[in-house]
């Protein structure tokens, strides 16, 4: 069964739904980590897929699942472009920091001879 990319933090969003249901967005978010924004933003995504129904009031929300499947996070795999990406970023983000550490030395030298 072929499923549409789900991020891994949807994925436990899902899980915790699966053992808890009529969880509000306070629980959901104490319970995975996130922050209250990261989980409204995954949950309306969630409830756009068909993945999650929230029975929402004046003074609260409550989520759960509607009974479609979803990937578990246990088999999550990030894309290799994605990773590739990253660690190239990270390996130019160190040799800027070298370079702005330098040029920073080469600035405090010059006000010192002036």
């Amino acid at each position: 069964m072929a499923f549409k990319t789900m991020s891994k933090q949807q994925r436990e969003i899902c899980e915790f739904l699966a053992l808890n249901p009529s969880s509000t967005n306070a629980e959901i978010c104490a319970a995975t980590g996130f922050t209250y924004e990261s989980v409204k933003k995954k949950l309306r995504v969630l409830k756009e897929s068909g993945h999650v129904k929230g029975s929402e009031s004046k003074y609260r929300s409550l989520y759960q699942l509607t009974g479609k499947e979803f990937p578990r996070a246990a088999d999550y795999r990030p894309n290799p472009l994605y990773l590739a990406r990253k660690q190239r970023l990270q390996s130019t983000g160190s040799t800027g920091d070298a370079l702005f550490a330098v040029m920073h030395s080469m600035v405090r030298a010059g006000r010192a001879a002036a």
